[in-house]
């Protein structure tokens, strides 16, 4: 008898917890086809001119590290920045929900980019450096969205 009572009261807060984290979790499943896209995308561009095309892209010239550090830290301020603009406003809040698909295909075009170049140093490479990173600025990204969603509904009210 206790065992159904747990059971039902996880269950209720397992259905609680999804209620009241919805947006969190489309906009997760949205990154994540994303990735799945953009892996499947990469597979299916490789060619000689795309591969120059993503040489000049994502192998960077500037081996100093305050310059790569500057530029990311412009590049996603800017990402962050125009997110929350857009998510402010009543019309541009439905294509809020691409910038973490585009987020997701652009960084699963790194990862595949960087395996089929280094095979598994690649792989290594992207563990290290890539995924930490972008993981990071997704998770704020989609807190940034949920905020200015809040925060427009608090100001049509």
């Amino acid at each position: 008898m206790q065992d159904n009572k747990i059971k039902k009261i996880r269950k209720v807060d397992l259905e609680q917890l999804i209620s009241e984290n919805l947006s969190f979790i489309v906009y997760i499943c949205v990154y994540f086809a994303g990735l799945i896209i953009g892996a499947l995308l990469y597979k299916n561009i490789c060619t000689k001119i795309s591969s120059e095309l993503f040489d000049n892209i994502f192998n960077s010239q500037a081996n100093v590290f305050l310059d790569t550090f500057f530029s990311k830290l412009c590049i996603y301020l800017s990402v962050y920045m125009l997110t929350v603009l857009i998510g402010l406003c009543v019309i541009g809040y439905p294509t809020v929900c691409c910038v973490p698909f585009l987020c997701g295909l652009e960084i699963a075009l790194k990862l595949s980019y960087f395996y089929n170049l280094y095979n598994f140093k690649g792989f290594g490479y992207s563990l290290l450096i890539i995924i930490p990173e972008s993981s990071m600025f997704i998770l704020v990204l989609i807190y940034a969205i949920k905020s200015a969603g809040e925060m427009r509904k608090n100001l049509m009210q």
